[in-house]
């Protein structure tokens, strides 16, 4: 059974005077809707003392702050409203009581009343032009002042001087202390470091813009990828290099051995040019000075040794692939300790072996005239040839025959010989292989070797006494060899005008080949010999007969 109607008809029945027996007292005129017996139970429930939730279904604003932890009913959560709000104490009676000498901002509420904010009085800032909360806000009207609905934020009270610069709170850079300048701020919390003399700076040095023309000093937006956003550059754009490559912001002038680091450069300094003075590269030129008066700091042409060194070989490289590139076979720490090795030399046009691994540098490659300059010579027009170098031991002899000197000679030694007499026009066969060089190729100067006949008589004495020249010249072969002299390859059958048959075959050769002598020598004879018989037999058998 719904008990409301009842209380209603009772309470029309029940008098005044009995009504006023019933009900405590006159409400709080906040609460003034809500007089009467009949609206009883929107406080108190049914055979219940006052409930906090009868109270926070009306002040939603209270409820809402108190479930996020925010104000002053987040930290008395676990009290009643009526412990601190009292009512039916008469239309007059302040239902909200606060002692401001006793109230402590801090921990009640978290935020504490420091600095400039500790003399404010409370309405400076507890005013409807300073409520954010909507909740509260839609109570304007209603209420004449409230302490709800502040926020802690600097702008809920105070202007953005900054206009929506910083999404930081203001209490990143300032305190309540005093505004300017900003105590917390600390530039090295920026994406700009201040370092060096930027510390020195002052801040309008550099912030001296504004925001959409007003007089709001510009903090973000501002241009400093480069150090040429504030300052102009001295070298007029001759470096591609940012400055600080070269630059510290300690000391501009303050270059190589602290900051400069030319090993980062496009050249870096190895070796001797490591001990170069700058300006012995870098010299002055007025014809390039640029605003500020600083020469020669950009140096267009240094890739290849040439662009500052003078060529020391006359141009005798400047044909080869690599152009003539000094450190193919030069180092920078010193131009003399040479890297072109033996392995080099055989990539060249005349590689090294044998003896001439080991010869000198100097030996070959000995000082000249190149290109109306002195120099060793290191490049030949020529083909390369052992002439080149070497004079001619055998003076020319092989020349008409074409014959190089490698046909017969090594690079190891030159006594070393690779000639074969088997492929010449006299091959060595039987006792001539035995026979010492000399013997046939006497020792002269030079020793002769080119025009040497292969017949037999310039080298052997004819012991024929010239029986059997013919044409001018005495042929031994028909009858000997090499093997041996006194083997002998004749044959009397075909190689003479009587061929021997019958008893003459075992007959033997003395018998018609006397021997005699001639110049003073014992030779046999061969020639002339008659074929008729009586030229050898003598009888005189047919004499008695006739």
């Amino acid at each position: 059974m719904n008990a409301r109607p009842i209380l209603l008809i009772l309470a029309a029945l029940i008098p005044l005077s009995a009504q006023a027996q019933i009900s405590p007292g006159k409400l709080a005129r906040a609460h003034h809707e809500l007089e009467g017996i009949g609206k009883c139970t929107s406080c108190h429930p049914y055979g219940k003392t006052l409930s906090n939730e009868k109270c926070l279904d009306c002040h939603k604003e209270i409820k809402a702050a108190a479930d996020s932890s925010r104000g002053v009913h987040a930290h008395v959560a676990d009290k009643r409203c009526a412990e601190c709000h009292s009512d039916h104490n008469g239309e007059d009676f302040q239902i909200v009581r606060l002692d401001t000498a006793k109230f402590d901002h801090r921990t009640t509420t978290g935020f504490p009343l420091d600095g400039k904010h500790a003399g404010i009085a409370c309405d400076s800032c507890h005013s409807w032009s300073h409520v954010g909360a909507p909740g509260v806000k839609m109570l304007q009207g209603k209420r004449t002042q409230t302490l709800l609905g502040l926020s802690s934020s600097c702008v809920s009270c105070h202007r953005d001087i900054h206009r929506n610069q910083f999404s930081a709170p203001c209490s990143s850079c300032h305190d309540t202390g005093k505004w300017k300048p900003a105590p917390l701020f600390s530039h090295d919390r920026s994406r700009y470091p201040l370092t060096g003399k930027h510390r020195e700076v002052a801040c309008k040095e550099c912030h001296n813009g504004t925001v959409d023309h007003s007089r709001t000093v510009l903090y973000r937006g501002m241009e400093f990828s480069t150090c040429e956003s504030c300052h102009r550059d001295p070298h007029v754009k001759k470096f591609t290099r940012r400055c600080d490559e070269c630059h510290s912001t300690g000391d501009w002038k303050t270059t190589k051995g602290e900051t400069f680091d030319h090993q980062r450069t496009e050249f870096p300094l190895n070796g001797k040019h490591a001990e170069v003075k700058c300006l012995a590269c870098h010299a002055p030129a007025p014809r390039t000075a640029n605003a500020s008066g600083e020469q020669g700091f950009h140096i267009s042409k240094f890739h290849v040794c040439a662009d500052c060194h003078k060529d020391a070989h006359g141009g005798q490289f400047v044909g080869r692939p690599d152009g003539g590139k000094c450190e193919a076979c030069h180092v920078d720490r010193d131009f003399r300790n040479i890297i072109y090795t033996v392995e080099s030399h055989g990539q060249s046009r005349y590689p090294l072996t044998g003896a001439h691994v080991a010869t000198n540098c100097i030996a070959c490659h000995k000082p000249d005239i190149i290109k109306a300059k002195s120099t060793r010579q290191f490049h030949w027009e020529k083909t390369l040839t052992c002439g080149t170098c070497h004079p001619d031991p055998h003076r020319e002899q092989f020349v008409k025959e074409n014959k190089k000197c490698e046909s017969c000679h090594v690079t190891g030694s030159w006594p070393s010989l690779l000639f074969d007499h088997s492929k010449s026009e006299f091959p060595l066969e039987g006792k001539h292989a035995t026979v010492q060089c000399a013997k046939c190729h006497e020792k002269a100067d030079p020793v002769r070797y080119g025009g040497v006949t292969t017949a037999c008589a310039p080298c052997h004495k004819d012991p024929h006494f010239g029986q059997f020249v013919k044409g001018g010249a005495t042929r031994c072969e028909p009858c000997h060899n090499a093997q041996s002299w006194k083997r002998i390859t004749f044959d009397h059958s075909t190689g003479s005008r009587f061929a021997l048959s019958g008893a003459h075959t075992g007959v033997a050769c003395a018998k018609c080949h006397p021997t005699e002598p001639r110049d003073g020598k014992q030779a046999v004879r061969y020639k002339p010999l008659g074929v008729a018989c009586e030229d050898c037999h003598k009888t005189t058998l047919h004499e008695t007969t006739h």
